[in-house]
Order: structure tokens, then C-alpha cells, then sequence
């Protein structure tokens, strides 16, 4: 149905059946997590389908801390906390400390909105593994103050206070245009 869409991508052939197969595989790791959760409530599958169901692309700011962000999915745990996921198709499934950052953010919206902030953050690597990263004071209070450093290295509305630094993410843009950094063009990093 997508043929001609896809087409207009102007990829090789074997380059679009890469991503084809690597979808497939990620959408296939997260159905058997997924079933094995469904299994594990010992419920008819409906019952355990709408138990298991979350909040999905929940979208979530706060005016005070100028931070903003959609979160994958939000589960309801048996203690009546709040638990994240966060889906990831990076090919390592390590938590870096970007990811760690992203956890707390998360953390600190849930509990501005809730009041009690989750229990856990999951990063789930759909080409590997789930990880967790645990919620607890020193990941909010690192959070907090991460928050506050990026707010103030970016008060400046002047060009110049903002140098160019070109890194292995540039390598995404290619001459088709197709890849993720939206100033390549403008940057150019590799001249």
C-alpha cells in the first residue's frame, strides 16, 4: 500500500529491506514482552489486555521548570504508582546518561502533575533489553540541578554564544537529504 511513498525515499532496495527487517524484529521483541505480561496476569486475555493498557503518548509540561515532553507509556502498577516506558531502537541497549537525564525528567513531570513521582523509568530496547532506572531523590535532585545549567547556558538570544559542534550525529544527514539533523544543511560540519 506504502510502494510509492517508500519510493520517494529514492533507497536501495536492499537499504529499505534493512529497515523493513529491523521494524519487524523490534515489533516482534516488544509483542512477546507483551504477551508474556498478558500471560503473567492469569486473566482472560481482554480482562488482561485492558488491565495492562497504558497511557500512551502522554504529553506533559511544566511552566515552572520550563520542561516538556510526550512520554511513551504510563502503567498503572498494583501499588497504585506510576510506572514509564520509554521505547528505544537504538542498537545498544545501555543506559546512557542522556537517557538517565530523559528518566528524570519524566520522573519530575509525573510528580509535578501526580504528586508522587513513579517508581521506575523502563527504557525498553526493542532490539534488546528492557532497563530500568530507579526513581529515587538523587536522581530528582540531579535532575533538578541538570535543569537548571541547561537553563542558564541558554538565556543568550546572541548567534555567537552558540558554537557549531560537529559530532558522530552529523553523520546521519546524507546528500538525499533523508537524514535526522534538520541544520545539516545550514552547518555542514564536514565542509
Amino acid at each position: 500500500k506504502s510502494k510509492d511513498e517508500l519510493k520517494k525515499l529514492a533507497m536501495e532496495f536492499e537499504e529499505l529491506n534493512d529497515f523493513y527487517v529491523d521494524s519487524r524484529d523490534m515489533l516482534h521483541n516488544w509483542a512477546n514482552r507483551f504477551i508474556k505480561q498478558i500471560k503473567a496476569t492469569n486473566l482472560p486475555f481482554r480482562e488482561a489486555f485492558e488491565k495492562l493498557r497504558p497511557l500512551a503518548e502522554e504529553y506533559l509540561k511544566s511552566e515552572e521548570l520550563g520542561i516538556q515532553g510526550y512520554i511513551d507509556a504510563i502503567y498503572e502498577t498494583e501499588n497504585g504508582k506510576s510506572k514509564v516506558v520509554d521505547y528505544k531502537t537504538s542498537r545498544k541497549d545501555i543506559v546512557t546518561p542522556e537517557y538517565t537525564l530523559q528518566a528524570g525528567i519524566y520522573a519530575i513531570l509525573i510528580k509535578e502533575i501526580k504528586g508522587e513521582a513513579p517508581e521506575i523509568v523502563s527504557f525498553d530496547f526493542l532490539k534488546g533489553q528492557m532497563r530500568d532506572v530507579l526513581v529515587d531523590e538523587d536522581l530528582l535532585k540531579n535532575t533538578l540541578f541538570e535543569i537548571e545549567q541547561i537553563h542558564e547556558s541558554t538565556k543568550s538570544a546572541e548567534v555567537k554564544d552558540y558554537c557549531k559542534k560537529p559530532s558522530g550525529l552529523c553523520k546521519w544527514s546524507n546528500e538525499r537529504g533523508s537524514g535526522q539533523c534538520a541544520y545539516y544543511e545550514i552547518c555542514k560540519p564536514r565542509g
